[in-house]
């Protein structure tokens, strides 16, 4: 059972969607939720709508710019020499997140402007949900994040200036194997809470009703976001217990153990940094790049 309803507040130009919801589980508990989403769907409605066309103006620009010259770069190294580096993977999933914004973009204002258009048409006698267009606004939202991290990571292809920053890869390298291990004890440790705080709580909280939500409420966990006193209300016994244990095998055991395995890793490579050179001097690099681009061989 739900209830949807539609606020809007013209002093800020926000739109908001809201949701409560009753879940009946398979386990015959009643698992309340709800869910409040404020969005301006609106996009040119401030003062600044000339900046904000620019903007997006010079984003679709610089995609186009960039998408041509990667096809150039792809001509002149050619497939292989192309496609060996890893470096070209992360600019092409950047490109192919861009041109998702730019495509979901014009589908927001498409939504948008449809439901605008129902809701004008409808004399106020029938209920219309503004859900589709605040979903294609939240995935727009995601999308972006995803490409603003992406772009963010290629920061880290400076570090091969430094030999320095090769001593993350070597401490990764030579641990990899125990790393590995850990990971492995991790995960089942990992689903053997979930499952456990699935039966013994999922009833009665959100975010034990199932495998996935308990997954990620342990992930938010292990990070020191707990409900200590919810876990008491639902059993005063197992929830106290519970939580005892997860915090002594998991935020003391695990991580002191993850720590060991790091300092093995770092007294490996230590070894390695005085016989390791930059990759590239920075102006030999420079130059490379641009007898690429205007194929100078």
């Amino acid at each position: 059972m739900f209830l949807e309803f539609n606020l809007y507040n013209p002093n800020a130009d926000l739109f908001m969607v809201g949701r409560i919801i009753f879940e009946f589980s398979s386990n015959g508990g009643v698992l309340p939720s709800h869910s409040f989403i404020s969005t301006k769907l609106y996009h040119y409605s401030s003062d600044f709508e000339l900046v904000i066309i620019l903007c997006e103006l010079l984003f679709i620009g610089f995609n186009i710019a960039f998408a041509w010259i990667e096809r150039k770069k792809y001509k002149v190294l050619g497939r292989g020499e192309y496609f060996r580096d890893f470096w070209t993977y992360i600019e092409l999933l950047q490109l192919i997140l861009a041109y998702t914004c730019i495509g979901l973009f014009f589908q927001r204002l498409i939504s948008v402007n449809s439901i605008m258009d129902k809701f004008r048409s409808s004399s106020k006698s029938t209920y219309i949900s503004f859900y589709p267009a605040i979903s294609w606004d939240m995935i727009l939202c995601y999308v972006m994040g995803f490409l603003i991290a992406v772009a963010t990571l290629k920061s880290i292809k400076l570090l091969k200036f430094n030999r320095r920053a090769y001593m993350v890869g070597d401490t990764l390298s030579h641990s990899r194997g125990m790393l590995i291990s850990f990971l492995v004890m991790a995960t089942i440790f990992g689903m053997a809470f979930a499952h456990f705080a699935v039966m013994a709580f999922g009833i009665w909280m959100y975010g034990y009703r199932d495998l996935f939500s308990s997954l990620m409420t342990i992930f938010n966990f292990s990070l020191g976001v707990s409900d200590l006193p919810g876990l008491q209300d639902t059993n005063r016994v197992l929830g106290p217990a519970f939580f005892v244990t997860f915090v002594v095998v998991v935020q003391f055991c695990f991580l002191t153990v993850f720590v060991a395995i790091l300092n093995f890793g770092i007294s490996e490579s230590k070894a390695k940094f005085l016989q390791r050179k930059n990759k590239f001097e920075l102006m030999d690099y420079v130059r490379t790049k641009a007898k690429t681009f205007l194929n100078i061989r």
